[in-house]
């Protein structure tokens, strides 16, 4: 099933737009709206390749790449 989440917390930093589910503005019910009629109209959402982003997206060595980006970035000024 497609993902839709709001712009408000940590989900838009996990979901990509257009690829991994949709993004509503936060209190727009429109919005909210308009996103479950084009994920009920779109069949693209459903398909391989949307769960083929979704599944790379959240791989062990996707995970493991975005820790080693940030364990790079903080522990790095101190291995130097």
């Amino acid at each position: 099933l497609p993902v839709i989440v709001s712009d408000k917390g940590g989900m838009p930093e996990v979901v990509e737009s257009g690829i991994t589910g949709m993004i509503f503005k936060s209190g727009d019910y429109q919005s909210l709206a308009n996103r479950i009629e084009s994920a009920k109209a779109n069949s693209n959402l459903a398909n391989k390749s949307y769960l083929q982003n979704h599944s790379n997206t959240f791989s062990s060595h996707a995970v493991y790449l975005r820790h080693k980006q940030v364990w790079d970035v903080v522990m790095n000024p101190f291995l130097k």
